[in-house]
């Protein structure tokens, strides 16, 4: 060992915290993403099917649309594990310890996009 190693030169922090300006751009881009999902689906199911849906009362049609964009996020971070902004901006959910996140943390990061524990990092 010479005398310009260190110890600590072995480990090397690989992960970079996302910038604020990146995760912002990234959920830009998710909620124009969920938006044209929204207007897709009331466009291409005929109204009579949406009507019946939605019924006779206004949360039914509130409860669809968070069906809807809970359903985008469920299915980008289950399977793919980013969404489409995240892709777009090369970022990805890791956890406290820098690891790919769990099942159950998949399913926080579904609700809560970042808590303590699950925060956005760069991809390199």
């Amino acid at each position: 060992m010479e005398n310009t190693d260190s110890i600590l030169s072995d480990i090397q922090n690989s992960e970079i915290e996302a910038s604020y300006f990146q995760r912002l751009l990234a959920s830009l881009i998710d909620f124009a993403v969920e938006i044209f999902i929204v207007f897709l689906v009331y466009i291409t199911i005929p109204k009579e099917i949406i009507l019946r849906l939605i019924g006779s009362t206004a949360y039914t049609s509130y409860f669809l649309i968070f069906f809807i964009l809970f359903l985008y996020r469920f299915i980008c971070i289950i399977i793919f594990q980013k969404t489409i902004g995240m892709m777009l901006f090369r970022l990805k959910y890791l956890n406290g310890n820098l690891e790919p996140l769990s099942i159950k943390q998949k399913l926080i990061a579904v609700f809560i996009p970042r808590t303590q524990s699950i925060k956005y990092y760069k991809i390199n």
